[in-house]
C-alpha cells in the first residue's frame, strides 16, 4: 500500500432551523506538495445560520445587476500563470502567514493579506459583486476596492475561528492599517489604498508629461479608465518557497478616443502578494501594455493610506501619524500606542523597488480633476512637496534619511505612502514593475525584532566585486519588552548557536514602549571567502533570567541576506544559475513545484559589447532564450533571466540537464548546467471555499431535502504518469452542532442527513463518493472536474421535530467535513 499523506481543508456549512440557510467554506484550496505524496486531505470545517426568513435585501441583492456580464476566469493570455500553479477564484479570500506561539490565554496571532477590506474577503465577496456599481444606471461607487493590496492581524481565541465573519458576534481581535478596512460607522471597501496609472493622460490633448492628470480607479465618470469591469480576476497558489497561500489580482485599464477608433491605450495590472518567511508581505505590481498603441511617459502608482484601526474603531490619532525612519533609506514605519504596534513600509530592497517614493499623500480611489500627486512646497510639510513635484522628483527616497527611529516630518498629519515607477516609453507587450514590503507587528511578541536593509535573495543576490575588501550590513532593531539587545551574524552558517556578536545595544524604557528603531551596521571581511554565492543570517537577542538564575535567551525571526562575489571576466564570456537553484547536480537535481520554471542568473565578459545566450536540454539542439544582451557592466557582472521554460513535455522521472551557453560575436564560449528531475507525481484536490444549500422554511414534523450550489470547481490535479492507478474521492462527514455564544458547550445537534445519490453518508466514516480514471496521455499534468457529480449527487435532507423549539430564533451549526484524494487502496 502506498504512503498517504493528508493536507486539510476546510469546508463549512451552516444550516437554518426554521428558515434555514446551508453553507461552505473552505479555509485553503491547494495542497503544500511534497515528493512522493500520492494523497491530498482537505478538512473543513462547516457553520450553519438558523434565521427566521425576511425581505430585506442582501448584499448581492443590493448589488447593481446592470452589469450582468460573466467576470472571465482563464484568458489565453493568462495560460502561463495557470502552468506556474495560479488558480482562478471566483469570490474574494484571506490567506494566513505563519501563526504566533499561543499567549498565556491561548490566544494566537496570525497575520493575513487578502485585496479589498477585511470584512468582505471574510465573508467571500463575489468578485462580481466588488467591482460592480452600487446603483442600477451604472454610476455610483464601488462596494469594494479590489485594487487595494491589504494585511492585517487576527488574534484568534483559543479554539476560536480563524476565518469567521468581522461582525458583532466575532471573538477575534482585528488589527487593520488602513482606512476602510473595516466595517467602521456601516462603511467599508479600503477606499484609500489603490493602484492606478497615468492613462488618463492620454485623454488629454493639453496633457503635462512631467505632471500627468491621473485619477483613483473608482473616478466618477471615467469608466474603463479606472477599472474595465469584466477584466478583473482574482487566483491563488501556494508558494513554494514558504508553503503559504499566496494571492494575485488583475485588472485592466482602457481608452479609446472614439467608438468608430482603432487606436486601444490599454494597461493590464497584475498585484501579486505573498507572506516570505518572516512574515512580511510582499507586494510585486505589473504594468504591462496589452493595448496596441506604444505608451509614451508611462507611469504606475500605489497610495496606501496609513490608518490604525482595531476592530471596527479607529484608534486615538489612527489617522494622524509620525512617520518614522527605518533608516539606510530602507523605508519609514508609523507606530500608535493605543493600537498596541507598528507598520512598516520597506521600499529600497528589490530591483524594482519604487523609483520615487514619500510618507505623504493620501487620496480616495474616487479622486478626480486635481492636480495630486504633484504641489510645489506645502508649509505644513516642512517645506516639501504633497507629494511630487513632477515625475523626475524621487521624494523622500532622495532627501537625506533622519537615521533609523527619528521622524521624516516631526509632527502628526493624515499619514500615507505614496510611489511611482520611473517615467518609461512603454512598447506593445512590455512591462514596467514595482515592489515593496510591509511588515505588522503588534506587542504581543514576546522577542526583539530585527530589520535588515540589505536584502539579497537566493533568486536575486546583490553582486559584490571580487576586488571588494567587505560586504556592509545595515538595518535597525526594536524591543518591547527588553532594555538590552544584541545583534548577531553568521556567515554560510545555518545553526545560530554559532552565531558571532556585531553589537551590544541598550535603549531606555520609553524607547521600549513605542517599540522606536535603532540603527545598526557591520562590515563583513571577504578576503578568505571564495568567489560565488554566500549567505548571511542576522538575528537580534535578548535574554532574561529563570526562576532557578538560568539565562534564557529569547532570538528574533532569522533575517537572511545573499550576496555573490562574481568571478574574474575574461575574454571567454562566463555565465551561471543562481535561480531557481544555484547549487544542483546529478546526485542532487532541482525539483520544479510547477509546470513553468523561471531562471536568473549573472554573466561577464570582459570586452564584448553584446553576448547571445542559448539552452539545450540533454544534448537536443541549441536553442535561443537571449539574444544580443547588452553587456551594461563590462568587465563585472550582469544579471539575466530567463522565464516560463515548460516541463509539461517531459514525464518522466529521469535526471535531466539543462545546459546554458553563452557566445559573444568572436565565438568565445561559456557554459553552465542545471540539473533537475520531476517529482515522482502527485495528487492535489482543490475544493470552493463556500457551499451554499439556500434558505427553506421548515414545518414543524416534515422533511425538505436540499442541493448544493456554490462558486469555483472541485478539481484533482495529477502528475503522476499513466500507469499510475485510478484515483478515489473520499468524502467523511461530521454531525450539525449547535454553536451558540450565550452556551458555546451546547451539544445539541440538527436533524440532518447527507445523502450521496440514494445512499446515505454515515457520520464519521470515510465514504467514496466517485473514481478519477487514471492519466491517459502523456502530459505532465492531467487536470479533472468532477463539480457536475456534485451537483447531481450530493444532497442534504433535514427532518423538524413535531415541536421546534424557538422556531423564531437564530442559530448557528458547526460540523467537520474532511475531502480525500488517494489512489491507495
Amino acid at each position: 500500500m502506498k504512503n498517504i499523506k493528508h493536507l486539510p481543508l476546510l469546508l463549512t456549512m451552516i444550516c437554518l432551523c426554521f428558515c434555514i440557510i446551508l453553507y461552505g467554506f473552505s479555509s485553503k484550496s491547494e495542497t503544500k506538495e511534497h515528493l512522493n505524496t500520492e494523497t491530498t486531505t482537505q478538512t473543513s470545517e462547516t457553520n450553519e445560520t438558523n434565521e427566521t426568513e425576511t425581505n430585506l435585501p442582501t448584499e448581492e441583492e443590493i448589488i447593481n445587476e446592470a452589469e450582468d456580464d460573466k467576470l472571465p476566469q482563464m484568458d489565453d493570455y493568462d495560460q502561463r500563470s495557470k502552468d506556474d500553479g495560479w488558480k482562478a477564484k471566483d469570490r474574494l479570500f484571506v490567506s494566513s502567514g505563519f501563526p504566533s506561539k499561543a499567549q498565556s490565554d491561548g490566544c494566537i496571532n496570525t497575520p493575513v493579506l487578502y485585496f479589498g477590506s477585511l470584512n468582505y474577503a471574510l465573508q467571500n465577496m463575489t468578485i462580481k459583486n466588488a467591482v460592480n456599481k452600487t446603483t442600477v444606471w451604472g454610476n455610483g461607487p464601488r462596494i469594494n476596492n479590489v485594487t487595494a493590496a491589504n494585511s492585517g492581524i487576527i488574534t484568534v481565541p483559543q479554539n476560536g475561528d480563524l476565518y469567521e465573519d468581522m461582525d458583532e458576534k466575532s471573538k477575534n481581535t482585528y488589527y487593520t492599517t488602513t482606512n476602510g478596512d473595516a466595517p467602521i460607522n456601516g462603511n467599508s471597501g479600503s477606499f484609500y489604498n489603490f493602484t492606478t496609472t497615468n492613462i488618463r493622460n492620454y485623454d488629454h490633448t493639453n496633457r503635462n508629461s512631467l505632471t500627468p492628470n491621473i485619477s483613483g480607479p473608482d473616478a466618477l465618470g471615467i469608466g474603463d479608465e479606472g477599472i474595465k469591469a469584466n477584466s478583473v480576476k482574482l487566483f491563488s497558489r501556494i508558494d513554494p518557497e514558504t508553503g503559504l497561500e499566496e494571492q494575485r489580482l488583475v485588472f485592466e485599464q482602457f481608452y479609446r478616443p472614439n467608438w468608430l477608433s482603432k487606436k486601444k491605450y490599454q494597461i493590464k495590472i497584475q498585484i501579486t502578494q505573498r507572506f516570505n518567511n518572516n512574515n512580511d508581505v510582499e507586494v510585486h505590481t505589473d504594468f504591462i501594455n496589452v493595448g496596441n498603441q506604444k505608451l509614451n511617459n508611462f507611469t504606475g502608482y500605489i497610495f496606501r493610506d496609513i490608518t490604525f484601526i482595531k476592530n471596527d474603531k479607529i484608534v486615538k490619532n489612527g489617522s494622524n501619524n509620525i512617520l518614522h525612519s527605518l533608516g539606510a533609506h530602507e523605508g519609514l514605519y508609523a507606530v500608535n500606542p493605543d493600537f498596541g504596534g507598528k507598520l512598516e513600509f520597506k521600499l529600497n530592497r528589490e530591483h524594482d523597488s519604487p523609483y520615487a517614493w514619500a510618507g505623504r499623500g493620501t487620496r480616495p480611489w474616487y479622486f478626480i480633476n486635481e492636480q495630486f500627486p504633484w504641489s510645489a512646497k506645502d508649509s505644513s510639510m516642512d517645506n516639501l512637496p504633497n507629494v511630487f513635484k513632477n515625475i523626475y522628483d524621487q521624494g523622500d527616497k532622495a532627501r537625506k534619511d533622519p537615521g533609523a527611529g527619528e521622524p521624516w516630518i516631526n509632527r502628526h498629519f493624515n499619514s500615507g505612502v505614496s510611489m511611482h515607477t520611473e517615467n518609461t516609453n512603454l512598447d506593445l507587450n512590455e512591462k514596467v514593475s514595482m515592489s515593496y514590503t510591509t511588515h505588522l507587528d503588534i506587542k504581543a511578541k514576546q522577542h526583539p525584532n530585527i530589520v535588515l536593509a540589505d536584502y539579497g535573495t537566493e533568486d536575486d543576490p546583490d553582486i559584490t566585486e571580487n576586488k571588494a575588501k567587505f560586504y556592509s550590513l545595515k538595518g535597525s532593531w526594536f524591543d518591547y519588552l527588553n532594555n538590552k539587545v544584541d545583534i548577531l551574524y553568521t556567515l554560510d552558517d545555518k545553526n545560530m548557536d554559532h552565531a558571532k556578536k556585531i553589537s551590544s545595544n541598550t535603549q531606555t524604557d520609553s524607547e521600549m514602549s513605542e517599540g522606536k528603531n535603532h540603527p545598526w551596521s557591520f562590515d563583513i571581511p571577504l578576503s578568505n571567502l571564495n568567489a560565488g554565492v554566500h549567505i548571511v543570517r542576522v538575528i537580534a537577542r535578548s535574554t532574561s533570567i529563570g526562576e532557578n538564575g538560568e539565562k534564557i535567551h529569547h532570538d528574533s525571526d532569522i533575517h537572511k541576506t545573499v550576496f555573490l562575489i562574481d568571478s574574474k571576466a575574461t575574454k571567454e564570456p562566463q555565465i551561471e544559475v543562481l535561480s531557481p537553484d544555484s547549487f544542483t547536480s546529478k546526485n542532487d537535481p532541482y525539483t520544479p513545484n510547477y509546470e513553468l520554471i523561471n531562471f536568473s542568473g549573472a554573466w561577464s565578459d570582459a570586452d564584448s559589447k553584446t553576448v547571445d545566450i542559448f539552452y539545450q536540454i540533454d544534448n537536443q539542439s541549441e536553442v535561443p532564450a537571449l539574444i544580443s544582451e547588452k553587456n551594461k557592466l563590462i568587465g563585472k557582472a550582469n544579471r539575466w533571466e530567463f522565464e516560463d521554460f515548460s516541463v509539461n513535455d517531459i514525464n518522466d522521472n529521469e535526471v535531466h540537464t539543462l545546459k546554458f551557453i553563452i557566445r559573444d560575436p568572436d565565438g568565445h564560449e561559456g557554459q553552465t548546467k542545471f540539473f533537475f528531475k520531476l517529482s515522482e507525481g502527485k495528487i492535489s484536490l482543490f475544493a470552493p471555499r463556500k457551499i451554499n444549500f439556500g434558505s427553506h422554511n421548515l414545518i414543524p414534523n416534515r422533511s425538505v431535502s436540499v442541493n448544493p450550489s456554490y462558486d469555483g470547481q472541485f478539481l484533482v490535479n495529477d502528475t503522476r504518469t499513466v500507469k499510475d492507478p485510478r484515483v478515489r474521492i473520499n468524502l467523511t462527514i461530521g454531525d450539525f452542532y449547535l454553536n451558540s455564544n450565550k452556551h458555546p458547550s451546547n451539544t445539541q445537534k440538527l436533524n440532518a442527513t447527507v445523502y450521496w445519490k440514494n445512499s446515505v453518508i454515515p457520520v464519521g466514516k470515510k465514504f467514496n463518493i466517485t473514481t478519477i480514471a487514471a492519466p491517459d496521455h502523456n502530459n505532465r499534468l492531467h487536470t479533472t472536474d468532477f463539480s457536475q457529480e456534485i451537483d447531481d449527487n450530493l444532497s442534504l435532507k433535514i427532518t423538524t421535530d413535531k415541536n421546534i423549539a424557538n422556531p423564531h430564533q437564530a442559530n448557528l451549526f458547526n460540523s467537520h467535513w474532511q475531502w480525500e484524494a488517494t489512489d491507495s487502496i
